[in-house]
């Protein structure tokens, strides 16, 4: 008498495992399905044994049904081995490749190829199995070959995993080698025991240590979307790294998904990202193994192909990713119009290694190339992403060799119709590098600390330029200091601030400190009180980049600001006739608050007129000059004066 029992537990462990890969929506990718596959395999292989230990221990008869129950269980039980290499070769991203990838393929099939065989030989010749004069199912003299071809995919199995270790961790090793490890015993011990139902149990032990501690789905799946995550994208590209295997990516960013993000509630944007991961889905599903999808958050999104893929075919699905995505999106009764940013790139050939990649990715929201859709070589300079890479020691290098200089750009006032303030911008020069955008130390800086000194770099400079005699011939009111987040949330930022004024004999009035849109977004009481402390010392306060983030207009007001000024990204739309409207309404409520307005980023006679006939109060902008270092800027300023 067999024991059915073990079948009936494995039987409600595995369907406990279906229903947790359905409820988190692990349906997609190469490593889910062949997960999927395998689980369901494993599923219909139980009911099939269930079915044909019914049959062996109900009474005699029913030979033919015998016959089906227990060459389709060993034929499906044999399958499962193949299916579990391929899921190998998912999770290891060692798929067949190369001249030798069809002999390899066939040799992966060729002992399940056999079992087939042997079963339709053992209907006419019972070599595997047969049943005795009583009916009852009993094994042939051919029989251990099953296990020996079983054995022949575990071990090839291992080699793979084998050939990986280096990119598991703990947990994923112990998952994978006690789920083999459970299934060689068992397969031991009903070999020995045949009344024992093991085999089937150990497998979906197997099935369950690998779904929690392979799979995780909290790292791999998205719940946004769906999709796999930035997590899972960056250990497949250091994988591909390190086994020097090439991929094809395609990049999409929604550049303008902040402004999105900002107008949307929480289950309009849940809305949105499903909808996008949908589109993605269905343009690459005819792909099958050979395309993922992933998702990155803000907005960003990677399919992943082979390396086999044919460049012809990654163009134009590119092409019809960004021709879909530009055109309007309904997310319920609201319409969102997407600015997408497509561009292909071949990993690692374009850029080098894994961190570069990421910091591509991160900049690709900033190359807005909406037009059409760009190649990553095209764009993509390596000295950029070196430089990231080396941010910390280069930031430390500048501050020790005193590195850091200030550019003035000249402000012009539209009442005097002249030059009477000016705005201080770091700049920094390394000696292997050159000079580094601000855009990309400074963000470094702010993580870092370093930004506190580099602050107190800028100040020091500013100051002692107010103080020297040519300052004074120059006619300016003011000089604007850019302070960042990190410096306003410091305890004791005014006494610093106030100290640097007295060491220099500088007034608080001679500076005008800027504070973004972005500080004053959350209530920070540290920041509120210092801001206070300043104005009430004689500090002026400028509120720059506004018209990026979504504006707390309360807070605005509450604050002690004398000078709001204008994004360039409002410039730079100034031209739409939406955007005027909302620019003239802008002015108009700045104006009603008594404050007043620089603009930022004029760069034409056009856009200088429009803002003039505004009444905007200041101008600012390569209409008029670019930053200049303190020399140049001094021998400008006289030169229009004269």
């Amino acid at each position: 008498m067999k024991l059915v029992y073990f079948d009936v537990s494995a039987l409600l462990v595995m369907i406990i495992l279906l229903a947790v890969v359905i409820y988190k929506k692990m349906l997609r990718g190469n490593i889910n399905r062949y997960f999927l596959v395998l689980l369901c395999l494993s599923i219909v292989t139980t009911l099939v044994d269930i079915w044909a230990v019914m049959l062996d221990n109900g009474s005699a008869g029913y030979p033919y049904s015998k016959y089906i129950a227990h060459s389709l269980y060993l034929l499906l039980h044999n399958a499962t081995t193949p299916v579990f290499i391929l899921y190998c070769t998912a999770l290891t991203d060692s798929w067949f490749v190369g001249k030798h990838r069809y002999l390899v393929k066939g040799l992966l099939w060729l002992p399940l190829s056999v079992v087939t065989v042997l079963m339709v030989i053992n209907l006419r010749m019972p070599l595997i199995f047969y049943l005795d004069e009583a009916e009852h199912y009993s094994r042939g003299p051919w029989f251990p070959i099953l296990y020996v071809l079983a054995a022949i995919y575990v071990a090839f199995g291992l080699v793979k995993v084998l050939k990986s270790w280096r990119y598991f961790d703990i947990g994923r090793w112990v998952a994978l080698f006690s789920g083999i490890g459970f299934m060689m015993v068992a397969s031991v011990v009903q070999f020995l025991l045949p009344e024992l139902l093991v085999e089937m149990l150990a497998g979906a032990l197997a099935l369950l240590f690998i779904l929690m501690m392979v799979q995780r789905p909290e790292e791999l799946i998205d719940n946004e979307t769906g999709l796999f995550t930035f997590t899972a994208f960056m250990n497949l590209m250091y994988h591909a790294e390190n086994r020097s295997r090439n991929k094809k990516l395609i990049l999409i960013s929604v550049t303008n998904y902040k402004r999105i993000h900002m107008k949307l509630s929480f289950e309009q944007e849940k809305v949105l990202g499903f909808g996008l991961s949908d589109m993605l889905f269905e343009y690459t599903k005819n792909f099958h193994e050979r395309a993922e999808i992933y998702h990155l958050h803000n907005g960003r999104f990677v399919v992943v192909l082979k390396e086999d893929e044919p460049s012809i075919v990654v163009v134009s699905i590119a092409k019809q990713i960004h021709e879909m995505m530009k055109k309007p999106f309904s997310v319920g009764t609201t319409e969102v119009e997407l600015l997408p940013s497509v561009c292909m790139l071949k990993f690692p050939k374009d850029v080098g290694d894994a961190d570069s990649l990421m910091h591509f990715i991160e900049d690709i929201g900033k190359n807005i190339r909406t037009d059409e859709v760009f190649f990553a070589r095209d764009v993509f300079r390596k000295e950029r992403y070196d430089i990231l890479l080396e941010i910390d020691e280069i930031l430390e290098r500048a501050i020790r060799e005193r590195k850091f200089k200030v550019y003035y750009q000249p402000i012009y006032s539209v009442d005097e119709q002249a030059f009477r303030t000016a705005e201080a911008l770091i700049r920094l020069y390394d000696d292997k590098y050159g000079f580094i955008p601000p855009d990309l130390f400074i963000p470094a800086a702010e993580k870092s600390g370093a930004i506190l000194q580099i602050g107190q770099i800028v100040l020091d400079q500013v100051c002692e330029f107010i103080a020297s005699e040519e300052y004074r011939e120059l006619g300016l009111h003011y000089i604007e200091v850019n302070m960042s987040v990190v410096q306003c949330m410091e305890e004791n930022l005014v006494d610093e601030v106030m100290d640097t004024f007295d060491r220099h004999h500088v007034s608080a009035g001679d500076v005008n400190l800027e504070i973004t849109e972005t500080a004053v977004s959350d209530e920070q009481q540290v920041m509120d009180r210092n801001i206070n402390n300043l104005f009430n010392e004689g500090v002026c306060f400028s509120l720059d980049d506004f018209g990026t983030g979504y504006s707390n207009i309360h807070r605005i007001a509450s604050l002690p600001l004398s000078i709001i000024k204008l994004d360039k990204t409002l410039v730079d739309e100034s031209g739409r006739q939406s955007m005027q409207i909302v620019i003239e309404n802008t002015v108009k409520m700045i104006k009603a608050l008594g404050m007043k307005i620089v603009v930022e980023g004029v760069e034409t006679e056009q856009q200088l007129t429009q803002f003039i006939s505004l009444r905007c109060d200041y101008i600012q902008g390569y209409y008029f000059s670019k930053p200049l270092p303190r020399d140049e800027f001094v021998e400008f300023l006289l030169d229009k004066a004269g």
